[in-house]
């Protein structure tokens, strides 16, 4: 007697297509918050690593500021949330860096901005375009140490000297929610006896 082949049933057809579907739905979700998870992680990396070169930037910019007691153009001026400081550039030039902080909109954070202007054109008046430096910051803020009183200072309300330290706190986003931030701070070592003959602008 011939045997008789045995098919699947439908219920059976259905029960496979069901387990399949299952599986295929658990592995499209593990890819999926995979994928999510490390381009979270690579945009926190990108972020802390801007910051990090943001702050080596003004710390390395503070630490070459300088006063001229025969020019009282070249000041120093700092408040918690912006300083303006007389450096010299890469090049060997004088500039005025200004460092502060703007709003992006009501939910999107804050930008951290840099405006250099080169001595010669401060008392034209021409102010050369502002330069982003980190676009997804929380907060920041500056303070200043007196060598003087050994004291430490929200504002610089002496514009011919020098602060002996600024301490610089950035609060930079971590992550894909405005609460997820991560904290830096840096501190940087003034030299007090910085000077340079510079002539006064007419």
């Amino acid at each position: 007697m011939p045997t008789r082949s045995r098919a699947f049933t439908l219920v059976e057809i259905l029960v496979g297509l069901t387990i399949f579907a299952l599986a295929a739905v658990s592995v499209y979700t593990s890819l999926h918050l995979a994928i999510r998870v490390f381009k979270q992680q690579e945009g926190r990396d990108e972020s802390l690593t801007t910051a990090l070169l943001a702050l080596d930037h003004l710390s390395l910019g503070l630490k070459s500021a300088y006063l001229n007691a025969e020019n009282e153009q070249i000041t120093f001026f700092g408040t918690r949330e912006r300083v303006d400081f007389y450096c010299l550039n890469d090049r060997g030039d004088v500039e005025l860096r200004s460092w502060y902080l703007t709003p992006r909109g009501s939910s999107e954070g804050n930008a951290l901005m840099q405006i250099r202007q080169p001595y010669s054109s401060v008392a034209g008046g021409t102010m050369p375009e502002p330069e982003l430096i980190h676009s997804q910051v929380a907060s920041w803020s500056l303070q200043y140490f007196s060598a003087k009183d050994k004291l430490w200072y929200d504002e610089w309300l002496e514009p011919n000297t020098l602060p002996r330290l600024v301490r610089i706190e950035l609060n930079v986003a971590a992550g894909d929610k405005p609460e997820n931030t991560v904290r830096l701070v840096r501190y940087a070592v003034l030299m007090a006896s910085m000077t340079f003959a510079m002539p006064t602008t007419e």
